[in-house]
């Protein structure tokens, strides 16, 4: 096992926050133009294979797009 608590939430905030985040303000800038869309959520193929030493990365891949 490496890295910290800090490691960790970095990663989650940088993937999955992000990811988050940037949706809802594309989405009420669509939904104000009232304009019908779709977001689509293009990650990392490390969330499904993996790799050593990046698990935290690699589960913050996957999530953004088999978490929905």
């Amino acid at each position: 096992m490496c890295g910290t608590v800090e490691d960790f939430d970095a990663e989650i905030g940088l993937n999955l926050r992000s990811a988050f985040f940037v949706a809802q303000a594309v989405a009420r800038g669509l939904i104000a133009a009232g304009r019908p869309s779709s977001i689509i959520h293009i990650s990392s193929q490390m969330g499904y294979v993996g790799g050593a030493r990046l698990s935290v990365y690699c589960a913050s891949t996957q999530e953004p797009t088999d978490g929905q």
